[in-house]
Protein backbone atom coordinates (compact mmCIF):
# COMPACT_ATOMS: atom_id res chain seq x y z
CA UNK A 1 0.00 0.00 0.00
CA UNK A 2 1.14 3.51 -0.87
CA UNK A 3 0.61 7.15 -0.60
CA UNK A 4 1.40 9.36 -3.23
CA UNK A 5 1.10 12.37 -1.58
CA UNK A 6 2.82 11.95 1.56
CA UNK A 7 5.51 9.23 -0.25
CA UNK A 8 4.95 6.86 3.07
CA UNK A 9 4.15 2.80 2.58
CA UNK A 10 3.49 -0.49 4.22
CA UNK A 11 4.43 -3.49 2.08
CA UNK A 12 4.46 -6.74 2.45
CA UNK A 13 6.96 -9.19 1.27
CA UNK A 14 7.67 -13.00 1.02
CA UNK A 15 11.11 -15.13 0.85
CA UNK A 16 10.02 -18.25 2.67
CA UNK A 17 9.70 -19.44 5.73
CA UNK A 18 10.12 -15.40 6.50
CA UNK A 19 7.52 -13.02 6.11
CA UNK A 20 8.76 -9.07 6.44
CA UNK A 21 6.71 -6.20 6.74
CA UNK A 22 8.25 -2.73 5.82
CA UNK A 23 6.95 0.45 7.61
CA UNK A 24 7.65 3.32 4.83
CA UNK A 25 7.58 6.93 5.65
CA UNK A 26 11.13 8.12 5.94
CA UNK A 27 10.66 11.92 5.45
CA UNK A 28 8.87 11.95 8.86
CA UNK A 29 10.62 9.23 10.40
CA UNK A 30 8.34 6.23 9.30
CA UNK A 31 5.59 7.53 10.79
CA UNK A 32 2.06 5.94 10.28
CA UNK A 33 -0.39 7.28 8.57
CA UNK A 34 -3.69 6.22 9.35
CA UNK A 35 -4.12 4.86 5.60
CA UNK A 36 -1.14 2.80 7.00
CA UNK A 37 -2.90 1.82 10.74
CA UNK A 38 -5.95 0.63 8.14
CA UNK A 39 -3.30 -1.68 5.96
CA UNK A 40 -1.11 -3.42 8.46
CA UNK A 41 -3.90 -6.11 9.80
CA UNK A 42 -4.91 -7.46 6.24
CA UNK A 43 -0.96 -7.74 6.00
CA UNK A 44 -0.53 -9.35 8.89
CA UNK A 45 -3.43 -11.42 8.36
CA UNK A 46 -1.97 -12.58 4.27
CA UNK A 47 1.24 -13.62 6.27
CA UNK A 48 -0.45 -15.45 8.78
CA UNK A 49 -2.58 -17.17 6.38
CA UNK A 50 0.42 -18.08 4.41
CA UNK A 51 1.37 -22.08 5.10
CA UNK A 52 4.96 -21.59 3.54
CA UNK A 53 5.80 -18.55 6.04
CA UNK A 54 6.86 -19.62 9.74
CA UNK A 55 7.61 -15.99 11.36
CA UNK A 56 6.48 -12.41 10.55
CA UNK A 57 9.36 -9.52 10.89
CA UNK A 58 8.34 -5.98 10.85
CA UNK A 59 10.71 -3.10 10.50
CA UNK A 60 11.29 0.43 9.21
CA UNK A 61 12.84 1.45 6.43
CA UNK A 62 16.25 3.14 6.66
CA UNK A 63 17.76 2.93 10.00
CA UNK A 64 17.00 6.43 11.56
CA UNK A 65 13.65 4.72 12.83
CA UNK A 66 11.92 2.08 13.29
CA UNK A 67 8.30 3.71 14.05
CA UNK A 68 7.92 7.56 15.28
CA UNK A 69 4.45 6.98 16.38
CA UNK A 70 1.61 8.10 14.66
CA UNK A 71 1.90 10.75 11.84
CA UNK A 72 1.41 14.20 13.65
CA UNK A 73 0.38 16.02 10.61
CA UNK A 74 -2.42 14.19 10.26
CA UNK A 75 -4.01 14.89 14.14
CA UNK A 76 -5.53 18.07 13.18
CA UNK A 77 -7.62 16.76 10.58
CA UNK A 78 -8.01 13.05 10.82
CA UNK A 79 -7.17 13.18 14.82
CA UNK A 80 -8.98 15.80 15.56
CA UNK A 81 -10.86 16.31 19.31
CA UNK A 82 -13.80 13.98 19.27
CA UNK A 83 -15.13 11.10 16.50
CA UNK A 84 -12.10 11.64 14.59
CA UNK A 85 -9.92 11.18 17.16
CA UNK A 86 -11.85 7.61 18.86
CA UNK A 87 -11.86 6.42 15.17
CA UNK A 88 -8.02 6.64 15.14
CA UNK A 89 -8.20 4.80 18.60
CA UNK A 90 -10.01 2.17 16.71
CA UNK A 91 -7.44 1.55 13.67
CA UNK A 92 -4.79 1.83 15.87
CA UNK A 93 -6.43 -1.33 18.41
CA UNK A 94 -7.55 -3.10 15.36
CA UNK A 95 -3.73 -2.76 14.21
CA UNK A 96 -2.09 -3.71 17.31
CA UNK A 97 -5.06 -6.58 17.71
CA UNK A 98 -3.74 -7.98 14.67
CA UNK A 99 -0.06 -8.38 15.51
CA UNK A 100 -1.12 -9.66 19.16
CA UNK A 101 -3.30 -12.30 17.88
CA UNK A 102 -1.57 -14.01 14.74
CA UNK A 103 -0.91 -17.31 15.19
CA UNK A 104 2.54 -17.03 13.89
CA UNK A 105 5.96 -15.48 15.93
CA UNK A 106 6.29 -12.26 15.42
CA UNK A 107 9.43 -10.36 15.80
CA UNK A 108 10.28 -7.02 15.39
CA UNK A 109 13.64 -5.41 14.09
CA UNK A 110 14.14 -1.80 15.79
CA UNK A 111 16.47 0.75 14.37
CA UNK A 112 16.30 4.29 15.20
CA UNK A 113 13.56 5.95 17.14
CA UNK A 114 10.82 3.23 18.71
CA UNK A 115 8.13 6.13 19.44
CA UNK A 116 4.41 6.16 20.47
CA UNK A 117 2.60 3.86 17.79
CA UNK A 118 5.49 2.29 16.88
CA UNK A 119 6.26 1.21 20.67
CA UNK A 120 2.97 -0.46 20.63
CA UNK A 121 3.55 -1.94 17.83
CA UNK A 122 7.09 -3.08 19.23
CA UNK A 123 5.29 -4.62 22.18
CA UNK A 124 2.40 -6.31 20.48
CA UNK A 125 5.28 -8.69 18.94
CA UNK A 126 6.70 -11.56 20.41
CA UNK A 127 9.94 -10.50 19.99
CA UNK A 128 12.05 -7.46 20.49
CA UNK A 129 15.40 -7.02 19.15
CA UNK A 130 17.26 -3.67 18.65
CA UNK A 131 20.24 -1.52 17.79
CA UNK A 132 22.37 0.16 20.70
CA UNK A 133 21.73 3.38 19.42
CA UNK A 134 17.88 3.04 19.48
CA UNK A 135 15.60 4.92 21.84
CA UNK A 136 12.16 4.44 23.12
CA UNK A 137 9.40 6.82 24.63
CA UNK A 138 5.77 6.82 24.88
CA UNK A 139 4.85 10.59 24.67
CA UNK A 140 1.33 10.48 24.79
CA UNK A 141 1.55 12.60 27.90
CA UNK A 142 2.84 14.93 25.46
CA UNK A 143 0.36 15.27 23.16
CA UNK A 144 -3.00 15.03 25.52
CA UNK A 145 -3.98 11.53 23.85
CA UNK A 146 -4.79 8.08 25.25
CA UNK A 147 -3.77 4.80 24.34
CA UNK A 148 -6.08 2.07 23.17
CA UNK A 149 -6.41 -0.04 26.63
CA UNK A 150 -5.71 -3.16 24.60
CA UNK A 151 -2.01 -1.51 23.76
CA UNK A 152 -1.14 -0.62 27.58
CA UNK A 153 -1.93 -4.24 28.19
CA UNK A 154 0.84 -5.23 25.89
CA UNK A 155 3.44 -2.49 27.56
CA UNK A 156 2.35 -3.72 30.53
CA UNK A 157 2.90 -7.70 29.80
CA UNK A 158 6.08 -6.50 28.31
CA UNK A 159 7.64 -4.19 31.15
CA UNK A 160 5.28 -4.17 33.77
CA UNK A 161 2.60 -2.25 35.03
CA UNK A 162 5.44 -0.07 37.56
CA UNK A 163 7.69 0.53 34.56
CA UNK A 164 4.71 1.41 32.35
CA UNK A 165 3.29 3.99 34.45
CA UNK A 166 6.63 6.06 34.67
CA UNK A 167 7.17 5.64 30.70
CA UNK A 168 3.52 7.10 30.59
CA UNK A 169 3.75 9.43 32.83
CA UNK A 170 6.93 10.92 32.31
CA UNK A 171 7.07 10.83 28.36
CA UNK A 172 10.98 10.59 28.76
CA UNK A 173 13.37 8.82 26.01
CA UNK A 174 14.92 5.90 26.98
CA UNK A 175 18.49 3.89 25.51
CA UNK A 176 18.14 0.48 24.24
CA UNK A 177 20.49 -0.61 27.24
CA UNK A 178 17.76 0.85 29.53
CA UNK A 179 14.46 -1.01 27.39
CA UNK A 180 16.61 -4.41 27.53
CA UNK A 181 16.71 -3.77 31.73
CA UNK A 182 12.72 -3.20 32.04
CA UNK A 183 12.21 -6.75 29.76
CA UNK A 184 11.18 -5.25 26.77
CA UNK A 185 14.65 -6.04 23.94
CA UNK A 186 15.08 -9.93 23.72
CA UNK A 187 18.72 -8.58 22.84
CA UNK A 188 20.96 -5.53 21.55
CA UNK A 189 22.83 -5.50 18.68
CA UNK A 190 25.15 -2.96 16.81
CA UNK A 191 24.06 -1.33 13.67
CA UNK A 192 25.66 -3.62 11.46
CA UNK A 193 24.93 -6.30 13.04
CA UNK A 194 21.19 -6.14 13.91
CA UNK A 195 19.40 -7.58 10.47
CA UNK A 196 21.46 -10.54 10.40
CA UNK A 197 21.15 -11.27 14.12
CA UNK A 198 17.25 -11.07 13.95
CA UNK A 199 17.31 -13.22 10.35
CA UNK A 200 19.37 -15.86 12.00
CA UNK A 201 16.52 -15.86 15.08
CA UNK A 202 13.82 -16.30 12.65
CA UNK A 203 15.25 -18.84 10.89
CA UNK A 204 16.12 -20.46 13.46
CA UNK A 205 12.36 -20.02 14.71
CA UNK A 206 11.51 -21.36 11.21
CA UNK A 207 12.83 -24.25 12.04
CA UNK A 208 10.75 -25.64 14.74
CA UNK A 209 7.29 -27.15 14.89
CA UNK A 210 4.61 -24.42 14.21
CA UNK A 211 1.94 -26.12 15.74
CA UNK A 212 4.23 -26.13 18.72
CA UNK A 213 5.16 -22.56 18.33
CA UNK A 214 1.43 -21.65 18.06
CA UNK A 215 0.49 -23.73 20.73
CA UNK A 216 2.71 -21.94 22.75
CA UNK A 217 2.17 -18.45 22.15
CA UNK A 218 -1.82 -19.01 22.94
CA UNK A 219 -0.78 -21.12 26.23
CA UNK A 220 1.53 -17.73 27.10
CA UNK A 221 -0.92 -15.23 26.18
CA UNK A 222 -3.34 -17.24 28.69
CA UNK A 223 -1.03 -17.23 31.20
CA UNK A 224 -0.98 -13.25 30.36
CA UNK A 225 -4.33 -12.79 30.14
CA UNK A 226 -6.46 -15.81 31.16
CA UNK A 227 -9.70 -15.94 30.62
CA UNK A 228 -12.14 -19.16 29.43
CA UNK A 229 -11.79 -18.21 25.91
CA UNK A 230 -7.76 -17.99 26.28
CA UNK A 231 -7.24 -21.44 27.91
CA UNK A 232 -9.40 -22.79 25.52
CA UNK A 233 -7.53 -21.93 22.63
CA UNK A 234 -4.64 -22.80 24.74
CA UNK A 235 -5.66 -26.27 25.35
CA UNK A 236 -7.36 -26.97 22.26
CA UNK A 237 -3.80 -26.04 20.46
CA UNK A 238 -2.15 -28.14 22.76
CA UNK A 239 -4.70 -31.49 21.91
CA UNK A 240 -4.02 -30.28 18.30
CA UNK A 241 -0.37 -30.95 18.68
CA UNK A 242 -0.73 -34.70 19.80
CA UNK A 243 -2.95 -35.50 16.71
CA UNK A 244 -0.60 -34.26 14.35
CA UNK A 245 1.53 -35.89 11.82
CA UNK A 246 4.53 -33.19 12.78
CA UNK A 247 4.78 -34.96 16.57
CA UNK A 248 5.25 -38.28 15.10
CA UNK A 249 8.07 -36.71 13.06
CA UNK A 250 9.53 -35.36 15.88
CA UNK A 251 9.93 -38.13 17.53
CA UNK A 252 10.61 -40.48 14.97
CA UNK A 253 13.86 -37.75 14.00
CA UNK A 254 14.68 -37.96 17.61
CA UNK A 255 14.78 -41.69 18.16
CA UNK A 256 17.01 -41.89 14.84
CA UNK A 257 19.02 -38.77 15.75
CA UNK A 258 18.31 -36.66 12.46
CA UNK A 259 17.02 -33.50 12.16
CA UNK A 260 13.32 -32.92 11.74
CA UNK A 261 11.35 -31.86 9.05
CA UNK A 262 8.13 -30.00 9.90
CA UNK A 263 5.43 -29.51 7.83
CA UNK A 264 3.34 -27.76 10.06
CA UNK A 265 0.25 -30.37 10.21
Amino acid sequence: MTNEATDSSIDLSIARPLATITISNLRHHNAMTLKMWHALPALVSQADEDPTVRAILIRGAGNAAFISGADISEFSDLRARGAPARAYDKANSVAFAAIRNCSKPTIAMIQGACMGGGFGIAAACDLRYATDTSTFAIPAAKLGISYPVDAVQDIVSAIGGSAAKELFYTARIIDAEEAQQLGFLNQIFTQDTLEAGALSIADRIAKGAPLTLQAAKKAISAAERPSDLTLQAANIAAETCFDSLDYEEGVSAFLNKRKASFQGS
